[in-house]
């Protein structure tokens, strides 16, 4: 946040702030083509006390660092912005912000929108207003001039003042008014500091939005989730952000403060749909916003960081706190807490969990339908009256080690490229939706079938019992080392993230592959799991039996995956 323009004496000017440095430059800006350049020493010497007055009134503190030549800051960026600029004009860091000197102080409330101090002045007293500005000016009633000389503030200058103040909206600058009265008695009673005031000007900032800010609104658009600016700014600063940010686009998604009042609670629920900026709004307005949302069945996610958001943070479905600006209050209320105050950090998790959930539906269909393909295996076989086709031990070691390292590594997998381009499921939504169950149970009985068929095969052409097994065992083994890959993709057609993004699988599949090869080719092992070697016939029908459905598979959302006539 950084001061960028001021408005003081009738007359716009332009700061130039780099970042917490102390030294800022001074200008006029270019109009009816008149070329900008430095102000007048007396437009300077206003401008200093604008800025210096604003930073009377705050709560912050700056200090020179230790190293360097930037600024040490702590507390509001706001504030923050007004002190460093103050600085940069030749304040004192000593004389401004909370160590200067106060005889007393109204703090800032989301309802009357101004903050007062009461600061010594010889023998008397001035009192320093800064706030919104349409709050300031209506407590105001004369006007300082570029020269220093008050003046009466008629209809004409207010209005004169309020096009400044609209004006500074418009360029997305965040826009506070500073008003003083002096001949106050150190005694005197609050409500008489912001009393017959004197507008002293406006100060423009901006808090530009992070470069990948945009980027994230638009993540989150095309995952289906919309993205509502509420906040006290002014609504053309808020809109101008908005737009910036592609949050919104027109005039008639923007809403205040005097909106919501003016709406019972059954109007808001009809209007809130369509609204994407809430401004000039009160914590009481966002606890009414979080309300409506959900009454209109939206699953709301609110984000804060004072103590007044709680309430909405807490009533929202995901409460989303600032772990850095945010105070102790609202962390405690909120579910999440950013640790770098980022929106796209949320994006970047809402992404995450949808990964994580991929993930367990994948997880889920790899297991479920190896199991029941083993379970249809038995089961046929004892139905048809032929011997078992695998021993205990033998299906030990495959949901042990075959179906063990793969699943383990199939909940490594990255988020599928198309995560962000799926609307979000409903909460009521079983995790089988989808034709998952359906799914599984057609896996797992091809499973069953191959192992089976196999295993008949073997008996029917003349092999021993212990080499039918076998032949289901690698049938088995190798049918689920292939599945694992089918896995990967939730859906025909859906995308899928390149196989060099989860290295553990393959290696997971080499390791499960090569633990069984001991099992059937180590003779001082054979015995254990009552296994002989295979024959290359053998082998080539496990090989087709076993690969050829996942291939298929594979092959067919492939071809669903790219757009007909594409090269």
């Amino acid at each position: 946040m950084t001061v960028r323009a001021l408005w003081t004496g009738g007359q716009r000017y332009q700061l130039s702030i780099d970042g917490y440095r102390p030294k800022a430059e001074l200008s006029r800006p270019a109009r009816d083509g008149e070329a900008g350049g430095a102000p007048s020493p007396a437009a300077a010497a206003a401008c200093r006390h604008l800025l210096d007055a604003a930073a009377a009134c705050c709560d912050a503190a700056v200090a020179p660092a230790q190293r360097g030549d930037a600024l040490e800051v702590e507390g509001d960026p706001t504030e923050v912005a007004l002190l460093v600029a103050a600085v940069g004009l030749g304040a004192q860091p000593a004389a401004i912000g909370r160590d200067g000197r106060r005889l007393g102080e109204v703090p800032f409330e989301s309802e009357h929108r101004t903050m007062a101090v009461l600061l010594p002045a010889g023998r008397t007293a001035r009192s320093v207003v800064k706030g919104a500005p349409d709050a300031v000016l209506d407590r105001c009633t004369r006007l300082r001039g570029a020269d220093g000389i008050e003046r009466a503030l008629g209809p004409a200058e207010r209005a004169q003042a309020q096009a400044a103040a609209d004006a500074m909206a418009a360029d997305a600058l965040r826009v506070l008014a500073v008003a003083e009265r002096g001949e106050l008695r150190p005694d005197s009673a609050p409500h008489t500091w912001q009393e017959g005031l004197t507008l002293v000007g406006l100060v423009g900032m901006m808090d530009p939005p992070r470069p990948e800010a945009a980027r994230a609104v638009a993540r989150c658009r095309q995952a289906g989730i919309r993205v509502v600016m509420i906040t006290g700014d002014h609504p053309q600063t808020a809109g101008a952000v908005a737009r910036e940010l592609g949050i919104a686009h027109g005039e008639d998604e923007v809403a205040t403060g005097r909106d919501l009042d003016a709406w019972d609670d059954e109007r808001l629920t009809r209007e809130v749909g369509r609204l994407r900026v809430l401004a000039r709004v009160t914590p009481r307005h966002k606890l009414r916003v979080v309300r409506a949302l959900r009454r209109s069945g939206e699953i709301v996610a609110m984000t804060g960081d004072g103590v007044n958001d709680a309430p909405a943070v807490k009533e929202a479905d995901v409460g989303i706190a600032m772990g850095v600006a945010g105070t102790d209050v609202t962390k405690e209320a909120a579910a999440i807490v950013l640790a770098d105050d980022n929106f796209a950090t949320i994006a970047a998790a809402i992404e995450e969990g949808r990964s994580i959930y991929d993930n367990v539906r994948k997880f889920i269909r790899y297991l479920l339908a190896c199991n029941t393909g083993e379970v249809l295996t038995m089961f046929l076989a004892a139905a048809l009256g032929a011997p078992m086709p695998l021993l205990p031990i033998q299906i030990l070691w495959v949901n042990l080690v075959t179906d063990g390292l793969p699943a383990l590594a199939l909940g490594l997998e990255p988020a599928d490229p198309d995560a962000m381009h799926r609307p979000p499921r409903a909460p009521s939504e079983s995790i089988f939706a989808h034709g998952l169950g359906t799914r599984i149970g057609l896996r797992g009985a091809l499973i069953g079938a191959v192992t089976l068929g196999l295993f008949l095969l073997s008996l029917r052409t003349g092999h021993s019992l212990a080499y039918a097994r076998t032949a289901a065992f690698a049938a088995l083994t190798l049918q689920q080392l292939a599945f694992v890959f089918e896995c990967r993709r939730e859906s025909a057609g859906g995308a899928v993230a390149p196989l060099r993004a989860n290295p553990w699988l393959p290696l997971a599949v080499v390791a499960s592959f090569g633990l069984f090869a001991l099992t059937v080719y180590v003779p001082a092992v054979r015995p254990i799991f009552g296994t002989v070697a295979l024959s290359t016939d053998t082998w080539l029908w496990v090989l087709v039996g076993s690969v050829a459905p996942t291939l298929l598979t594979l092959a067919g959302g492939l071809r669903r995956a790219v757009p007909a006539g594409a090269a």
